[in-house]
């Protein structure tokens, strides 16, 4: 009985250098074993299609088995294992190795993948980052509080979506919790200071307004009230565009001179700033009581012009 083998029933063996005569041998034996057990029947011609799979360096599949290389038993050459005693076969490692390889290219993808996934989510944490440093930077430098406030909470929210990420948080969201940190703690500490030379100013105001209350209708100044007036003047008005909080280091030690109802106080000494410093002259004029007219930084009070005649005629009388 000799069967047509299909071209397809071909199967490659790593034995490509075999001797050709084994093969041969091999060919024939299998060939008996289709003839007596399988009814299979093979080509008219088997020395010409050894010959041929001698060339290919294959095994022709027509039904026929292989030895277990183990226990010898016959089994099926696409079988992975041997069914009884379990050794792998040589197709069996061949699959194995095509599987392992498989995997390794699928892991291999899977990471490369998660690492872009990485480093994109990366850059747009950097990106966020930037922006939280960008607000801080510029709350800070304009000591604009509300600016500092949203760079600070933009660098928390880059921080705890790299936690959540598993990624690694930017140092720019760092800077910008640390300059909205500051920038905060800045505007407590101005605000303190503010609240305390605020209360200062009202306090030393309170003073001076007892202490010249009952002696500014007098019509003779002395050096004392004076001075007093001047410095009041200048805690409620202030000087050319500083406010009256802003002054320190109030000295008044200048002359006074008084001429009827004009008075100069002369070399008042006080400072709007660390480096600011000024000296003025105090020009005083008393009408129902004393009260600064000007503080002039030349040192010279400009008289009070004279009061013109008047050319109007005096009003007839009706009679």
């Amino acid at each position: 009985m000799v069967a047509n083998v299909p071209e397809s029933s071909t199967v490659a063996t790593p034995s490509a250098a075999a001797d050709h005569a084994n093969l041969k041998d091999l060919f024939n034996k299998r060939l008996r074993i289709c003839n007596r057990h399988a009814g299979w029947r093979v080509a008219k011609r088997p020395a010409k299609l050894a010959s041929r799979l001698c060339r290919k360096a294959a095994v022709v599949r027509c039904g026929v088995m292989v030895d277990c290389p183990r226990c010898g038993a016959g089994i099926d050459p696409s079988a992975l294992a041997c069914p009884y005693c379990q050794t792998q076969t040589l197709y069996g490692r061949q699959q194995q190795e095509r599987q392992q390889a498989h995997q390794y290219h699928a892991a291999q993808a899977q990471q490369s993948q998660q690492a872009a996934e990485r480093q994109s989510r990366q850059q747009a944490l950097t990106k966020r980052g930037q922006a939280a440093m960008f607000w801080s930077i510029a709350g800070t430098l304009a000591c604009c509080f509300p600016a500092a406030i949203v760079g600070m909470v933009m660098g928390f929210n880059v921080k705890g979506a790299a936690k959540r990420e598993g990624a690694i948080a930017p140092a720019t969201s760092t800077v910008a919790v640390v300059l909205g940190c500051c920038s905060i703690l800045m505007c407590v500490v101005f605000t303190a200071l503010y609240i305390n030379d605020s209360r200062t100013r009202d306090a030393r105001i309170v003073t001076l307004q007892a202490q010249v209350e009952g002696a500014r209708s007098r019509e003779v100044i002395d050096q004392p009230l004076a001075c007093a007036l001047v410095e009041l003047k200048l805690l409620q008005d202030g000087y050319l565009d500083k406010s009256g909080i802003m002054i320190a280091a109030f000295q008044c030690d200048g002359k006074l001179e008084q001429t009827k109802d004009t008075a100069t106080l002369g070399d008042v000494h006080f400072r709007t700033g660390s480096k600011e410093r000024h000296v003025v002259a105090g020009c005083l004029t008393h009408g129902a009581r004393w009260s600064v007219k000007e503080l002039r930084p030349d040192g010279a009070c400009t008289p009070l012009p004279a009061a013109a005649p008047s050319t109007a005629a005096p009003p007839s009388d009706r009679r």
